[in-house]
């Protein structure tokens, strides 16, 4: 073994182990169920329109559970690991995690401001959705939400719009059910 190869092999060690302990450190604080008291009053207050569906309305709430029992298996997992395991595995896993918790936050948002019709509000949501989606190289969910964004700066008239904020939705479950096949583990 050469000088270099050695000082790499260091290298690579050293920025396991600070992988490890942060990956270790993300674990220890994600608790994703802390936001289910959270969405239920969201939900409530939701419900408080009079436009109001409770299909539509409690949906995010629903996702929340689902979150909160796959973060917890995700944990149990992580916690019963081989201490030889590769970090990435673990740091990609619980990153997917966050953003799946994330975007239904952001869902939910979006189905509060179209139970409110409040255009405006579901067209800035569409435009960080359709952001973040295009740079995840999801560009269905992106078509969809740049639609829903023009359309609310253009002022589409109210049935267009909740049509593309229903096409959003759809989308949003397409990329939720690609995931849970891509990574049969989370959604177990």
């Amino acid at each position: 073994m050469t000088v270099d190869a050695g000082a790499e092999q260091v290298q690579y060690v050293r920025e396991q182990a600070l992988l490890r302990g942060r990956v270790a450190i993300v674990f220890q604080l994600s608790h994703h169920y802390l936001f289910l008291p959270f969405t239920a009053l969201c939900m409530v207050a939701a419900l408080s329109q009079p436009t109001a569906v409770l299909s539509y309305v409690s949906t995010p709430l629903v996702l929340q559970i689902f979150t909160a029992l796959c973060a917890s298996r995700l944990k149990t997992a992580y916690d019963e690991r081989e201490m030889d395991d590769d970090p990435e595995v673990w740091a990609r896993a619980v990153t997917i995690m966050s953003g799946v918790s994330g975007a239904i936050w952001g869902i939910g948002a979006l189905i509060a401001a179209t139970q409110r019709e409040d255009w405006p509000q579901a067209g800035r949501l569409a435009q960080d959705f359709a952001g973040a989606a295009g740079g995840l190289g999801l560009t269905a969910i992106a078509s969809s939400a740049r639609t829903l964004a023009q359309g609310a700066r253009d002022g589409a008239n109210d049935r267009i719009l909740a049509a593309a904020a229903g096409d959003v939705l759809s989308e949003h479950r397409h990329v939720t059910e690609a995931l849970r096949r891509l990574y049969p583990d989370l959604a177990a």
